[in-house]
């Protein structure tokens, strides 16, 4: 099933380009189904495309038949595209189905059954597996008082980053809410906590930082010159420039400020990560576990960088998720930084990111999915700026457009400073079908 799920993921940015259009459609349509039926709530509205996409499928089958698909069979009486007729009818009658869902079970018989009788001896499994589950929960408890007293003493929140991803706290399933350390913050709960603090918040979006910072104390130029960002002291220059007149803060137009030009500080603080989170789509109650995303520059093992994409909002007035891209920009984080320019300085109470711009044109009718390219000056330069950090709203995922043929140099590690073109991944998560569909 996981393979499963992560097939579901990629498959249509991976084959788009490289196969009939009418193919890539019925794909793209059978995905849709899925993402859809999935959905835990549904209106008329969300039925009525549910239907439409098992439909557009049935209309373009017969190109995956043409494509060979099929093998050597040459008819659909597959029963389990014949239940699929039944999901709209089902959900209108009964409701959602993830209702019926047997996965919280077969977790449950996994962590209280199975693991514990791994665990022991093959002898007295009940005895056994009640000693195992009392242990492990005394040890949990053991770990939350320790982390809660450590985190009291320290009056900020920990490092630990326990994955690339999202939250995956081994043996629990509980999700840290940085929307509640962000208030207790603000609050004044933790008089001691570092300034900026490290944890807040927007309306929408949580945010997270290390308490340390990658790096701590480190020079301008030297910070542009090893992030591969030239035009970093002019842009912030700009950025400084619309602050001033209150003007909004987007991405683009004609730089203003000189390579040569001053700021009023000379030295920056600088993050590799940060774990965002925001709240369900679906239901504005459910919290959904944090994201990890990384802003590193060039290592051995990175020799490109390590650059996350992510969504921002440049019109207060459009709400995401649910105004869509409407009034957001795809953009790639290119640093993280904090100016140290005096405690009692504005600068030096916020956090910042230098973001480069992605061009977003329509919706390809067969993909399903928006097209991205990179922005460059009329030099041929990638257009960037800074923002506030709390700009973010959402992670975003990126797959090159390979077209027919991949290009050789690419691997997990060039993928994006090697391509130009991209298409803006909605299968990611199902947060992100919901938002771009």
């Amino acid at each position: 099933m996981r393979l499963h799920r992560e097939v579901q993921r990629y498959i249509v940015g991976v084959v788009a380009g490289g196969i009939p259009q009418g193919t890539l459609t019925a794909i793209r349509a059978l995905t849709d189904f899925r993402y859809r039926s999935q959905a835990p709530k549904l209106t008329d509205a969300d039925i009525a495309k549910l239907t439409a996409s098992l439909q557009e499928f049935h209309d373009n089958k017969a190109a995956l038949m043409e494509a060979g698909a099929r093998g050597s069979m040459d008819h659909w009486r597959i029963p389990k595209l014949e239940i699929m007729l039944s999901v709209a009818p089902s959900i209108r009658s009964m409701g959602a189905l993830g209702q019926w869902s047997a996965d919280v079970t077969e977790h449950a018989h996994i962590d209280v059954i199975k693991d514990p009788a791994r665990s022991g001896n093959n002898q007295n499994f009940d005895g056994q597996i009640c000693r195992y589950l009392d242990r492990q929960e005394k040890c949990q408890l053991f770990m939350q008082a320790t982390t809660a007293r450590y985190l009291d003493l320290r009056g900020d929140s920990d490092d630990s980053d326990p994955s690339d991803g999202e939250e995956n706290t081994l043996g629990s399933r509980q999700v840290t809410d940085y929307f509640k350390r962000a208030h207790a913050l603000s609050a004044g709960d933790f008089p001691t906590a570092p300034r900026p603090y490290r944890t807040f918040a927007s309306s929408t979006t949580a945010f997270h930082l290390a308490s340390r910072p990658k790096m701590t104390n480190i020079d301008v130029d030297r910070a542009a010159e090893l992030y591969g960002l030239p035009d970093f002291k002019p842009a912030m220059a700009d950025y400084l420039a619309r602050h001033h007149h209150n003007l909004t803060h987007t991405i683009g137009g004609r730089r203003r400020a000189t390579p040569d030009c001053q700021l009023p500080f000379d030295r920056i603080q600088i993050w590799s990560k940060i774990r965002i989170q925001s709240y369900s789509s679906y239901d504005l109650k459910m919290l959904l576990p944090s994201q990890g995303l990384h802003v590193s520059p060039p290592t051995v093992n990175w020799p490109f960088g390590r650059y996350d994409s992510v969504i921002i909002s440049r019109d207060g007035n459009k709400d995401w998720p649910h105004s869509g891209l409407h009034g957001h920009d795809v953009v790639q984080l290119r640093m993280i930084f904090k100016p140290i320019s005096g405690s009692q300085s504005l600068l030096s109470n916020m956090y910042y990111a230098y973001v480069q711009r992605f061009v977003t044109t329509s919706v390809d009718q067969h993909a399903g999915m928006h097209v991205l390219k990179r922005a460059l000056r009329s030099t041929g330069e990638r257009v960037g700026d800074i923002i506030p950090l709390f700009q973010i709203r959402a992670p975003a995922h990126l797959i090159p457009r390979f077209g027919q043929k991949a290009n050789s140099q690419l691997n997990s590690h060039s993928l994006d400073e090697l391509s130009s073109s991209f298409w803006l991944n909605k299968y990611w998560t199902k947060e992100l079908f919901h938002a771009c569909s």
